[in-house]
This record gives structure tokens, C-alpha cells and sequence, in this order.
């Protein structure tokens, strides 16, 4: 039961991560013509206004964050590689860009709410610059600074336009018409806030891999000191590459070919069990490592592993080696019975 069950389990999890992750990569394209949109509309309401005489002149800061938002939305389509967190990263940078941009002729004048607002809005967008820099080359330090600085421009921004629109009367079936540029920006505010603290994003960062690598590494290297496997079991494992004869078929529909189990004592009278699978189409092996002998998954490590030796002859060797990715070693003492104590 253990070996269908966990298959189902896994196909389940592989069809859900393919559609989230599915979705996800469109929805970087979606954002990415969003950026574009919003420059757009950015522009046409700010000429709107500098041609009713609002402003003294279009502004060089203006013009500067709308052409860097359109490359960086332009950049974003035509990324064939679909990298999401270098995609979530040119987005992050468009915004900050933006957000800097039109903010820095606030400075001029140091006084008000509006100076003020301003020193915020460019402390933030120069944190999210950094962050989102950090996403597009794949050196993510953290997701929550870049989701800490997306919630606070959601709310500076919406203030603002609560601020501006109590302040000149504007309904509040008007605000969208009335402020179209800073509430699309909302938006993207919102959806690089989802994006930021999705799964697919958290399960990439750097921190997350070398977690799950340590995790891995945990299912032998801290076992206990006294564990061990019978040197018939030993056997049968370092010619896991070569000879799977004794091994179990599997015919139950999923990826798993055929698999083999033995049990891992040690010398405080403890048993766990060891499975070890051979899927369709991947030439690595995979090794599971459950705390209970039933082959329970309520508490198991599971790695994948490229090759298997021992430290000398199957018939006299003491330990069993076992290589995985990114050159990981784990061992297994054996002793040629299980030993009472």
C-alpha cells in the first residue's frame, strides 16, 4: 500500500505544481504587459495635465521612468527562458524605477506632506530596486523585504489618492476615472505582493535549495551514530546501478519501475526502513528514509542518488557510500548481522 499510495500522492503534487507553475509563467507575461499599460496611461494622464497647465514642463525625471517601465516590460515578453523570479525581478525594478523617478522632483521644495511622502516613497523604491536587482540575477535575499516594500507603496499610494481625491471632492465612483494611472498601480502592487509569496518563488530561492539539500543530507548523515544495515542488504544496494533482479516490481501506473526495502538498525533496538526506487526516464536513484519500519511517510527524508561504492570489498567493508547531486555523500555503516543487545 505504501508504494501506490505514495505514487497517487506524488502525481497529485507533480499536476498541481505543473498548473501553478503554468499560471505563474503567464501571469509574467500578463504583468509584464501590465508595466506597459501603465506607462501608457501614465503618460497620457500626465500630458493631459501638463496641457491644462498643471505642470510647467513634462519633466526629464517623467520621461526617464516611462521609457526604463516600457524596456523592462519589453524585456520581460520577449524573455524566451520564462524565468519567473528573473521576470518577478524586472518587474520589481520597473516599479521601483518608476515610483523614484516621478518622486524626486518632490524633493526640490523640503517642506509638506509632499516632501515628506516622497522621502518614504524613495527610501522604499530604492529597497525594492536593490531586492528586485537581487530576484533578476537569482541572488534573493529575502521575499519579505521585496513584500514588505510592495505593501507599503500599496498603502502610500492609496492614501494618496484618498488624500487627493477627499481633498478635491472626488466621488468614490469616480476615483478609477480620476486616478486611472495610480490605481492600476495598485494592482500591480497587489500582484507582485502574490507573486513574491507564492510557493513556486519560495521553493526557488537560494536559502529554500540549500534547505531541502540539508534536509536531504539529514536522512543518513544525522541518523544515529549506531545505525546500520545488514551486509546482505549492502550487497544488493552497491549493485543497485547494475542488477535490480531481487528488486519488486511496480505496476501500479506511476513512475516508479521497481523498488527495493531493507531496514536500518542501530543499537538502541530502533528499526527504519529503507526504500530505495528506480523511476521511468531518470537514471539517478531515489532513496527514502522513513522513522518507522511499516515504511510510514508521517516522518521521512527522501534524496536522489547518482552512484553507489564502499570503503573495500562488499564482503569485509564497513561503510557504504552514497553520492548525490551537487557532490552530497551520504553513508551507511554495515555489519554483517543484526546485532542484540
Amino acid at each position: 500500500m505504501y508504494g501506490p499510495t505514495m505514487n497517487i500522492n506524488g502525481a497529485i503534487r507533480k499536476t498541481v505544481h505543473s498548473m501553478a507553475s503554468a499560471i505563474l509563467s503567464k501571469m509574467v507575461k500578463i504583468i509584464a504587459m501590465m508595466l506597459i499599460v501603465y506607462a501608457i496611461v501614465s503618460a497620457y494622464i500626465h500630458l493631459l495635465n501638463y496641457s491644462k497647465g498643471y505642470y510647467d514642463s513634462i519633466g526629464i525625471c517623467f520621461i526617464i521612468g516611462i521609457v526604463l517601465q516600457i524596456a523592462f516590460g519589453t524585456m520581460i515578453l520577449i524573455d524566451f527562458s520564462n524565468n519567473f523570479s528573473r521576470g518577478i525581478g524586472l518587474f520589481a525594478m520597473s516599479m521601483a524605477i518608476n515610483r523614484l523617478m516621478s518622486n524626486l522632483p518632490n524633493l526640490a521644495e523640503p517642506r509638506g506632506i509632499q516632501f515628506v511622502y516622497a522621502l518614504i516613497m524613495i527610501a522604499t523604491a530604492v529597497n525594492m530596486l536593490y531586492t528586485g536587482y537581487s530576484f533578476a540575477r537569482w541572488r534573493t535575499r529575502s521575499r519579505i523585504g521585496l513584500m514588505c516594500s510592495s505593501l507599503l507603496m500599496l498603502s502610500l499610494t492609496m492614501g494618496k489618492i484618498y488624500y487627493n481625491a477627499d481633498s478635491y471632492d472626488v466621488p468614490g465612483e469616480l476615483i478609477f476615472t480620476t486616478y486611472p494611472d495610480q490605481c492600476i498601480a495598485c494592482i500591480m502592487y497587489v500582484i507582485l505582493f502574490v507573486m513574491v509569496s507564492s510557493e513556486q518563488v519560495r521553493n526557488s530561492m537560494p536559502t529554500h535549495v540549500y534547505l531541502r539539500k540539508l534536509g536531504s543530507i539529514r536522512c543518513i548523515k544525522a541518523s544515529e551514530p549506531s545505525s546500520y544495515i545488514t551486509r546482505c542488504d549492502a550487497r544488493t544496494l552497491l549493485n543497485a546501478f547494475i542488477d535490480r533482479k531481487d528488486w519488486s516490481d511496480v505496476s501500479d501506473g506511476g513512475p516508479v519501475e521497481c523498488e527495493f526495502k531493507c531496514t536500518l538498525y542501530n543499537y538502541l533496538g530502533d528499526e527504519s526502513m529503507i526504500m530505495v526506487q528506480k523511476w521511468a526516464d531518470h537514471d539517478s536513484l531515489y532513496i527514502t528514509i522513513t522513522g518507522s519500519k511499516d515504511g510510514s511517510i508521517l516522518n521521512a527524508y527522501r534524496t536522489s542518488i547518482d552512484d553507489i561504492s564502499a570503503d573495500g570489498p562488499i564482503e569485509t567493508c564497513d561503510t557504504l557510500f552514497m553520492y548525490g547531486g551537487q557532490g552530497s555523500e551520504y553513508r551507511l555503516r554495515v555489519r554483517d548481522e543484526v546485532e542484540e543487545w
